[in-house]
């Protein structure tokens, strides 16, 4: 059983350094424990709850994996960091410990047991949302074509359960023939 719910958490990085991954390519490998989870009051705002107050909680571990074969996880790699706070030009100057990151925490299951999973939070997109109009509203009617044609869905018709009698139906032995 997992001890943290899925979810985003402030994350108090206790120790740093690398590992290598099974193809032999580095992962940063960060452990720590989360100190507060992240959550939304009714008008959107953050809040944060006390996550975990025993000292002798086990610490978890994050790991970014580094490929430099492939930019996107080059990049995502470096979104991830300079969102947890680095600022270096160089891995000489990463130094997380005793920072305050976000991270997520998300259930899996490994070899038939549920586990947690930490990773260093993404930032918030910051995107703008549009209007839907006239433009968009033929585009999104193209796109999705046929499926819009069946309008609501057709709903299965409710089932119906014979009503309940007070005194079961009593069959007769004697006699059987069907009355009809």
């Amino acid at each position: 059983m997992n001890f943290y719910e899925p979810g985003l958490y402030v994350f108090r990085i206790t120790k740093q350094g690398w590992t290598e991954a099974k193809d032999g390519k580095p992962m940063l490998t960060f452990y720590g424990y989360p100190t507060h989870r992240v959550t939304k009051n009714p008008e959107g705002e953050e809040r944060l709850e006390i996550a975990d107050e025993d000292p002798q909680r086990p610490e978890r571990r994050l790991q970014l994996y580094i490929d430099s074969s492939r930019d996107d996880i080059m990049d995502f790699v470096m979104n991830k960091l300079r969102y947890a706070g680095f600022e270096g030009n160089s891995f000489a100057d990463l130094n997380l410990v005793n920072k305050d990151i976000r991270a997520t925490c998300k259930e899996s299951e490994y070899k038939g047991k549920q586990t947690e999973n930490w990773d260093f939070a993404l930032p918030p997109l910051d995107r703008e949302v549009n209007e839907l109009d006239s433009s968009m509203t033929r585009k999104l009617d193209t796109l999705f074509g046929k499926r819009l044609k069946g309008g609501k869905p057709k709903q299965a018709a409710p089932k119906t359960e014979p009503p309940a009698t007070a005194e079961p139906a009593v069959v007769s032995q004697a006699n059987d023939e069907v009355p009809f």
